[in-house]
């Protein structure tokens, strides 16, 4: 490579060593710039994904539970006043319940979460129907055998199907934003890696090229300065040719010799000249 770049011109070495800085310096930003995108995706997977999703299946649970304490509370009381007033509680908290389970749903985007999901939507709407199915008995037996009956048609469901449930995917929420998390730490350092990489690998290219198209520039240069300073001055007015010789010395590459013409070297303001 650096014989090639010693016969080419000076301008298009130069043009070779500006080119080849700024293709390093794009090959710098393309890398930071995938680095960075992977880092977003990773950031934007843990917070859209895990954090929405622990914080919805955490709220989802605490109305849900708050929803089964206002159903016994209406079981237990006989006064008509208080049990409307749950009973518009208890609505709100149905409907807030099922918007969070909703907004837990949007988050989930890997196959086993959007399964759990599922799992956990069916068995909210058959708890919802088995409240539906003996409310109206509910609200009209005395607390006494109220209490038992909503009891006994619910536990099974809420009890042991919802609340573990609910626990099994809180738990695999944990796990897979701990996961995403040191994803997305493996993630930064391999960014970091690449980057530094390049960066070292594009400043061993410059240096190697700068040195030899500083080479390939200097080298000629001190070439033709070698040949003039190797030349020594004439005295004035001695002139001649001797066989290919000017005044005892060899002939000089740089000052070819005619047989037909005399030479003559003259110093003027410190330059050679060869006069014809």
């Amino acid at each position: 490579m650096s014989h090639l770049l010693r016969n080419l011109r000076v301008g298009v070495k130069l043009g070779i060593g500006f080119g080849v800085c700024l293709f390093l310096s794009l090959v710098i930003a393309l890398t930071a710039r995938v680095g960075f995108q992977k880092m977003d995706r990773a950031l934007i997977k843990i917070s859209q994904d895990s954090m929405l999703g622990i914080e919805a299946l955490g709220q989802f649970g605490g109305h849900a539970r708050q929803v089964r304490l206002l159903q016994f509370r209406i079981a237990g009381t006989d006064q008509s006043q208080a049990r409307a007033a749950l009973i518009q509680e208890l609505q709100d908290e149905i409907k807030t319940s099922q918007e969070l389970l909703d907004n837990y749903g949007a988050s989930c985007s890997q196959p086993e979460d959007q399964k759990n999901y599922d799992e956990l939507k069916n068995d909210w709407k058959a708890y919802g129907q088995a409240w539906d199915g003996i409310k109206e008995k509910v609200l009209s037996t005395p607390s006494a055998q109220a209490v038992p009956l909503f009891e006994k048609q619910t536990t099974a469901l809420f009890s042991d199907q919802l609340v573990p449930l609910i626990e099994k995917m809180d738990k695999w929420n944990s796990e897979s934003g701990r996961k995403e998390i040191r994803e997305a730490q493996e993630t930064h350092n391999k960014a970091e890696l690449y980057l530094f990489l390049s960066l070292g690998a594009s400043i061993l290219l410059g240096t190697y090229l700068a040195i030899v198209i500083a080479r390939g520039i200097l080298m000629p240069i001190a070439q033709i300065k070698d040949r003039l300073e190797s030349l020594e001055p004439l005295r004035p007015g001695t002139s001649g040719r001797h066989d290919g010789h000017v005044q005892g010395r060899p002939h000089h590459p740089l000052f070819p010799q005619h047989p037909a013409r005399g030479v003559r070297l003259e110093r003027r303001t410190g330059r050679y000249r060869h006069h014809l």
